[in-house]
């Protein structure tokens, strides 16, 4: 846990990076896919959260849309470990 406090900003911000690499890659030529994200996250907020293990679906972090907000999970084990991973399973819950 003392790896997660020290390098928490850094981290966070990696999972963020990851997430506009992907809708990047994912949404750029697909204007269906950039409604689809807009509808289901009518919020247009995006967060960060450390959860427990039985929470996370993917083995490292993942991504749930709940009240409108697209929110990215991991555990303080995981945390900072193969961030793009939880944005793999994103296009299902569309």
């Amino acid at each position: 846990m003392e790896d997660c406090s020290r390098n928490f900003g850094y981290f966070i911000k990696e999972y963020f990076a990851a997430l506009s690499s992907y809708m990047d890659w994912r949404f750029k030529h697909d204007d269906m896919v950039v409604e689809a994200f807009l509808d289901a996250v009518e919020t247009k907020e995006v967060w960060f959260e450390m959860v427990g293990e039985k929470d996370v679906v993917d083995s490292y972090c993942d991504c749930i849309i709940k009240d409108g907000k697209l929110i990215v999970r991991t555990t303080p084990q995981n945390f900072g470990v193969n961030v793009a991973n939880g944005f793999e399973k994103l296009m299902e819950l569309l």
